[in-house]
């Protein structure tokens, strides 16, 4: 799931590099999406529900220009913030609920490269194989 939202971000054209998991070399202009395992869990009447839950961040590793890193970040939240009913590969999201008003600012890594992250969960319709386990 995290490779179809890291697909459909590319489509955004925000960054220069995209990853999931792990954001290698440090390569600047790059946006990685992440798994977010600390979300509310959600249960269904009855317990059948016919769509799921998945928290995500996206951390923005931007350059070393706090002013450019900034727009980009925002830039990419305003993007996101209002996805409803998207199709993103084989994923289809109902809904992305973003965390916080605003991308959350880390400060910068080791080389002084500027960085921020968005997390927020995903709700996605469960494929019809998982309805029936």
């Amino acid at each position: 799931m995290l490779a179809e939202i890291r697909d459909y971000l590319k489509t955004l054209d925000i960054a220069n590099y995209y990853t999931i998991g792990k954001l290698e070399n440090a390569k600047e202009q790059a946006i990685c999406v992440y798994g977010d395992g600390y979300t509310r869990r959600v249960e269904a009447v009855g317990r059948n529900s016919s769509y799921d839950i998945m928290g995500i961040r996206i951390l923005y590793h931007g350059t070393k220009n706090l002013k450019d890193t900034e727009q980009v970040a925002r830039s990419l939240y305003e993007s996101i913030r209002y996805i409803v009913n998207t199709t993103m590969g084989t994923l289809y999201v109902q809904y992305l609920d973003l965390n916080y008003s605003e991308p959350v600012f880390l400060g910068t890594d080791a080389n002084g490269v500027y960085e921020y992250v968005i997390s927020g969960v995903v709700y996605y319709r469960k494929s019809e194989s998982e309805d029936n386990e």
